[in-house]
């Protein structure tokens, strides 16, 4: 949306105007430029700014993708000041973070290690393994994103996924504390300690 809106910047007054006199809440900006281009009398060196923003529209040089680094830099540069919970959490819990998802994904870090993210998925199994002193609790595996990406193993048992369970809810910002494990080929954080952040 942002970029869509610096690129409609780029028109005139009156290449605006028309624009928002003919305004179709049904359509996209794309559509609106190629209105425009077909319908509103343009001079031919406007002509070839016009049709370079559209196909800017179309295929933007670079991702459009908003993640919390981005949306607080945009914030920073819009407003003033960041109110995104990513990057004032970060600031104030930054110090206790010793890693990021990527790193534990790739396998860079192992043993103790600190995480802080958002948590997109949390997916509650009950334990059905008979003999084991958890048979019948609940524990989850949740997936937790950072600026790096997303680590999809992060392991809670039993008991501190009872005491934790309120906390982890999707979209919660959360420091996770724990121990890097590989099992079957795959990373992950067995949870030791969670706090909200």
């Amino acid at each position: 949306m942002l970029y869509e809106y610096e690129v409609f910047k780029e028109l005139t007054d009156k290449e605006a105007s028309f624009v928002i006199n003919n305004l179709d809440p049904t359509q996209d900006l794309t559509w609106h430029f190629r209105e425009l281009i077909n319908k509103y009398k343009i001079t031919a060196a406007r002509l070839k700014k016009v049709i370079g923003n559209l196909q800017c529209l179309e295929s933007p040089p670079y991702s459009l993708s908003d993640t919390g680094i981005s949306t607080s830099n945009y914030e920073r540069q819009y407003m003033g000041i960041s109110i995104t919970s990513d990057e004032l959490m970060g600031d104030i819990m930054g110090s206790l973070v010793t890693c990021t998802c990527e790193d534990i994904r790739s396998g860079a870090v192992r043993g103790p290690q600190t995480i802080l993210g958002t948590i997109t998925n949390v997916k509650e199994i009950t334990i059905k393994k008979e003999g084991s002193k958890m048979f019948g609790q609940k524990m989850c595996f949740c997936s937790v994103q950072d600026s790096t990406g997303e680590l999809n193993s992060v392991v809670v048992f039993p008991e501190l996924y009872k005491d934790n369970k309120a906390t982890l809810s999707q979209d919660n910002f959360v420091l996770f504390a724990g121990k890097v494990e590989n099992r079957q080929g795959e990373y992950s954080l067995i949870c030791e300690r969670i706090t909200q952040a």
